[in-house]
């Protein structure tokens, strides 16, 4: 079975979480200096992240609100509830499973994303909601781009399952001890008829 049929759908169920993620972070992540987002992508260094944004820090929108962003941001890393969440993804999206246990691995990372969004969610104002809103669409792209490479990241460590090898054909088992010796008296009487029909024909002449 290919890994992509393994881990579809995953990213659909995880990208309105990662929205959150993605909002909460933009201030560091446009200013490259770290970002709690960097401990859910361990694997993704800032030029990455960068173009997961593909010029909404360029945008007037951005620039324009990016003291609230940088606030945003400043409220809400210093939880570490949050980021022992976000450190939950990075291990379960890396962790090896065989396909038989990837379900179970799926099912967990969204869990634990929809309680990152939930704890996100509360955390923010009023005032903040109203402006995640007004960049929910700048933000699509970025959470969609985020989401497929913990869907990638999660295929990636997927085992295959083992080929099955088929079993040794079983040795032909040893002649019994009787049946050797029954073969070889068998062998001496052959000979023996066969002399005698020979010494016939030679007194025959």
């Amino acid at each position: 079975m290919a890994k992509t049929k393994l881990t579809e759908g995953l990213s659909d169920n995880i990208s309105s979480a990662l929205k959150y993620v993605i909002f909460a972070d933009l201030y560091p992540i446009v200013k490259r200096t770290g970002g709690m987002a960097t401990i859910m992508f361990s694997n993704i260094d800032h030029k990455r992240l960068i173009k997961w944004l593909k010029g909404l820090d360029q945008t007037d929108t951005y620039s324009e609100n990016e003291d609230d962003l940088k606030d945003v941001y400043s409220r809400i890393s210093v939880s570490s509830a949050l980021k022992d969440l976000y450190r939950t993804v990075d291990k379960l999206k890396s962790k090896e499973t065989s396909s038989e246990e990837n379900e179970q691995r799926i099912s967990d990372i969204e869990m634990v994303m929809r309680k990152i969004q939930k704890t996100l969610k509360a955390k923010l104002s009023k005032e903040d909601l109203e402006l995640f809103d007004k960049m929910s669409d700048l933000l699509d792209s970025p959470a969609e781009d985020a989401a497929k490479s913990i869907e990638g990241s999660v295929g990636a460590s997927t085992k295959e399952p083992e080929p099955e090898t088929e079993p040794e054909p079983e040795p032909e088992p040893e002649p019994e001890q009787d049946e050797v010796e029954e073969s070889l008296k068998m062998e001496v009487y052959l000979k023996s008829v066969i002399r005698e029909m020979i010494e016939k024909r030679l007194k025959l002449k």
